[in-house]
């Protein structure tokens, strides 16, 4: 028996690496870092939590200090979403790298489902999680766009050549590869790109859904329009950068 404990604690343990992104998400950040603590470890891993946070002012710094202890808090100066990724990864030690946006929730086999698909063949892995459930009327629009907006037919995770990054989670020898995230532009679509990049590298793409994991619906219109148009406006960068590509 003394002689199996050894053997296993001589085996090495991994690192997986948590990031979220946070700029002024006081309303949200806490459900999110609640449900990443509350996640199944998977066997093997130990996991840290990191905090880029783009210098909020609403009530986001205090409720970091409530999990202090339990989390990494970095900094940037708010110049882009692809910076603040590549902060993150590189304030990093993981082997594998999991974002999670701050106005989202993950379920209990989120990184355990996460790292079953990177040993079985995945470099990148887009975790399909749709929003909480929707009553107001701008949360049903928002559930519609989730639902009709986010490219998830049969064929296309078959064949899948980009991954969202609400949880876009990739071994780290991907991100070393491709040389991170962009700089420009500051919006969305810096996680197509990344992917992009990735698949044309040759690494593989795959498609998973986890229970639980969700996006935290907008509370109003305003809130809405202002990330899609976000997203659309580095969507149509990633169409100005490739439309040229015979890939």
């Amino acid at each position: 028996m003394q002689h199996l404990k050894q053997l296993f604690a001589s085996q090495p343990v991994k690192t997986l690496s948590v990031i979220v992104l946070s700029k002024n998400n006081g309303r949200t950040i806490g459900y999110t870092l609640l449900s990443i603590l509350r996640a199944k470890v998977p066997s093997g891993y130990t996991r840290e939590v990191i905090v880029v946070d783009a210098k909020s002012r609403d009530i986001t710094p205090e409720i970091l200090k409530l999990f202090r202890n339990f989390i990494k808090v970095v900094h940037d100066e708010g110049r882009g979403i692809g910076i603040a990724r590549n902060i993150g990864v590189l304030a990093s030690k993981g082997e594998v790298v999991c974002f999670v946006d701050a106005d989202c929730v993950v379920g209990k086999e989120h990184f355990a489902r996460i790292v079953e698909a990177l040993e079985k063949g995945a470099d990148i892995v887009d975790v399909l999680g749709l929003g909480t459930r929707a009553s107001t009327k701008v949360e049903k629009l928002e559930e519609l766009v989730w639902r009709y907006g986010r490219a998830y037919s049969e064929e296309m995770r078959e064949s899948r050549c980009f991954a969202g990054g609400a949880f876009i989670a990739f071994k780290r020898r991907v991100f070393e590869r491709v040389k991170g995230f962009w700089f420009y532009p500051p919006y969305g679509a810096d996680d197509l790109d990344f992917s992009y990049r990735a698949r044309k590298a040759g690494f593989r793409i795959k498609v998973v859904e986890v229970p639980g994991t969700a996006s935290i619906y907008r509370r109003n219109i305003r809130e809405l329009i202002r990330q899609q148009v976000g997203w659309g406006k580095g969507m149509a960068h990633v169409i100005a950068r490739y439309r040229s590509d015979p890939s």
